[in-house]
């Protein structure tokens, strides 16, 4: 019992003291925000397409991995019009209320705290999960924000910005080379070592960059935290419910996936919503964007914490 509480205090503290030294160099004033921005950049183009290309080359396909992209999908939809019904029956405050309460910010948080505390080596098992979501972000969340900032998106152009994202990028051509080429064949490549190795640096980066930039930008407004409340614990609730009804019917009855790939799912519905969620709020409504903003901290906190929990429920049980 003692070595596997060690074990968990070996992983998480380091999560911590990354996210604290994120804090520290904001109180110091070492970094500005339009740096922050500019690291942001990096790991969203960079550093992330990396770990998924990987996860993708590596990975073992197998039919499976579709009806959990189909599920994760619909789920998202049913999170929407969950936050319709709740915005109606609890009057929440704001229009974005339905947007707050489905997707998850997978991007920023999801990729990092698993492969923190897991391993990048299986960082595969929530990519699967979070591909599901990345087609309900591209091709509803977005269109949807789209069109409440009145700017006109067809399918074309929600399929090329898709296509042209890094992530899908990287992720398209992992499975890709999956398929036609062996894991044996593409290390006879001449060159592939040193294409392996310079992922590996690239893929280093994101976990220590990410938790240092959610350490910058967590900053509560006790205001907003009581306001918001209600809001976050319905959220709280609704993906609760999800993840234990996939956890207990869809994985237990039906698929009985690798144990990693529950790990994944409680993970991924831990993350907050998607960060993206405050850019497409109009600038003159600054009484919802500072509400938004502020419930996406308060929520990333708490994202951490139950995280932390369930890492060390999950050690605990299956160690």
């Amino acid at each position: 019992m003692n070595d596997v509480v060690l074990d968990i205090l070996v992983k998480l503290a380091p999560i911590f003291i990354l996210i604290g030294t994120g804090a520290a160099v904001r109180a110091s004033g070492m970094l500005k925000p339009d740096t922050i921005n500019d690291l942001k950049k990096i790991i969203i183009n960079v550093s992330l397409p990396a770990i998924l290309f990987t996860a993708f080359l590596k990975m073992e396909l197998k039919f499976s991995y579709l009806i959990i992209i189909v599920l994760i999908f619909s789920v998202c939809i049913l999170l929407f019009l969950t936050g319709i019904a709740g915005k109606k029956i609890f009057r929440f405050p704001g229009e974005y209320i339905p947007y707050f309460t489905t997707g998850f910010e997978f991007g920023m948080m999801g990729a990092v705290f698993f492969g923190a505390a897991f391993g990048l080596e299986n960082i595969g098992y929530i990519a699967v999960i979070a591909l599901g979501h990345e087609f309900f972000i591209w091709f509803v969340y977005v269109t949807m924000l789209n069109k409440k900032l009145t700017v006109k998106t067809g399918l074309m152009q929600t399929m090329k910005s898709f296509m042209s994202s890094p992530v899908i990028i990287a992720i398209t051509a992992g499975l890709i080379l999956n398929v036609i080429l062996p894991e044996e064949s593409l290390q006879n490549i001449p060159g592939t070592g040193a294409v392996t190795r310079s992922l590996d640096y690239l893929a280093g980066l994101t976990v220590p960059l990410i938790l240092i930039i959610v350490g910058y930008n967590l900053r509560i407004n006790t205001k907003i935290l009581i306001k918001g409340l209600p809001v976050i614990m319905f959220r709280l609730f609704s993906v609760t419910a999800c993840a234990l009804f996939i956890d207990k019917v869809v994985f237990g009855l039906f698929m009985k996936p690798d144990i990693m790939f529950t790990a994944a799912l409680y993970t991924f519905f831990i993350l907050p919503p998607p960060f993206i969620l405050p850019l497409f709020i109009k600038k003159e409504n600054t009484e919802e964007l500072a509400f938004i903003n502020g419930i996406t901290v308060v929520y990333s906190v708490i994202s951490i914490a139950v995280f932390s929990l369930y890492f060390a429920y999950f050690q605990i049980n299956n160690m």
